[in-house]
């Protein structure tokens, strides 16, 4: 019984992180924006991002983005992003990168997301060096390289980024970029699975019924795909249900 390996290479978003704070009034807004007092985050956030201070800034950028105390405006988004990025705010330097792959406030432009990106994952940003990793595994504004590919989500991956760790996985599985080798394969599914990734426990379970790099196990495919739909995945539902029948059915 062998179940087709699920995929995700698509890029991450995570342009809701706010910076920390750096000085007291800059704090007022952070209090105010976790207790949703979103208007006055916005003023207190607004007087420290005009006096320079990039965490402001990029907070600003949030709540723009994501019309918190504020109407939402991707163009005034990118506008408190490059401010921050230009300064090193690394969040910041991310969030661009995304506006710009996904053409929000600014022309989609992947020249630019790469630059961008790259420029927060030399900090060590594991968002940034993933979606990297994806522009060469798709062919995004980078000719196609698994080589580089892997090379860049594997830092994500080291660094505990479960989507990373799942495309570090199929990589694996196929042998795009590495030797292929199932049980490698299994061991990074393992990393994400462990962390709630609900496509991750989807591969472990397919990979129990075919028994690849691992010896077969119905029943711990039978719990993976419990796991996966649980999270919400419809397919692990359907094999969930599937393979519960057929155990039932050959006691």
């Amino acid at each position: 019984m062998k179940l087709q390996i699920k995929k995700l290479f698509v890029v991450t978003s995570l342009s809701l992180s706010l910076a920390l704070p750096v000085k007291a009034d800059f704090s007022k807004g952070l209090v105010a924006y976790n207790n949703k007092d979103y208007d006055s985050a916005f003023k207190w956030y607004s007087l420290s991002a005009n006096e320079g201070d990039s965490s402001a800034q990029n907070n600003l950028a949030v709540m723009y983005e994501n019309g918190h105390g504020v109407k939402q405006n991707y163009a005034k988004a990118s506008e408190w992003y490059r401010k921050a990025a230009e300064q090193g705010d690394i969040n910041a330097q991310h969030s661009l990168g995304v506006l710009y792959s996904e053409g929000r406030g600014v022309p989609r432009d992947n020249e630019k997301a790469y630059e961008w990106y790259k420029k927060a994952a030399d900090q060590g940003n594991e968002h940034a060096q993933r979606n990297i990793g994806l522009m060469y595994y798709n062919g995004i504004g980078k000719p196609k390289n698994y080589g580089k590919a892997y090379t860049w989500l594997e830092k994500a991956a080291s660094q505990g980024n479960a989507l990373a760790q799942l495309n570090i996985g199929v990589m694996y599985y196929d042998g795009l970029g590495v030797r292929q080798n199932y049980l490698e394969a299994f061991n990074w599914y393992h990393k994400a699975a462990s962390q709630g990734n609900e496509v991750a426990q989807y591969n472990i379970g397919a990979m129990y019924t075919g028994g690849q790099g691992i010896r077969e196990d119905l029943y711990e495919a039978l719990a993976w795909w419990g796991k996966s739909c649980d999270g919400g995945h419809r397919d692990g539902c359907t094999q969930y249900r599937k393979l519960r029948n057929f155990l039932n059915n050959n006691r």
